[in-house]
C-alpha cells in the first residue's frame, strides 16, 4: 500500500527498524522511548521539524546570531 509522504525528509521513517515506545506494563516516559531516540538520531527528520518551526514558531535574530521562540518576551 503506497502512502503519500508530505515531505521527502519524512520518508526516512518508512525504514525505521522495530523500536519500543514504552515497555509493556510501564508508564510512558518520553526519555525512555526507543522510537523518539531513533527519530532524534535522524538528521532529515530533525531538519524537517526545524523547517516547520522556523519563521512561524521560532525566529532568527541576525544581530545576535541566535534563534528564539516568537513568544519568548511576551507576558
Amino acid at each position: 500500500m503506497k502512502v503519500k509522504i508530505r515531505s521527502k525528509k519524512l520518508s526516512v521513517a518508512r525504514k525505521m527498524p522495530e523500536r519500543r515506545h514504552r515497555e509493556i506494563g510501564e508508564d510512558f516516559d518520553i526519555a525512555k522511548s526507543e522510537v523518539i531516540q531513533w527519530i532524534a538520531s535522524q538528521p532529515d527528520l530533525l531538519l524537517f521539524v526545524f523547517d516547520q518551526l522556523q519563521n512561524h514558531e521560532i525566529i532568527y535574530d541576525p544581530e545576535l546570531n541566535e534563534w528564539r521562540g516568537i513568544d519568548l518576551y511576551e507576558a
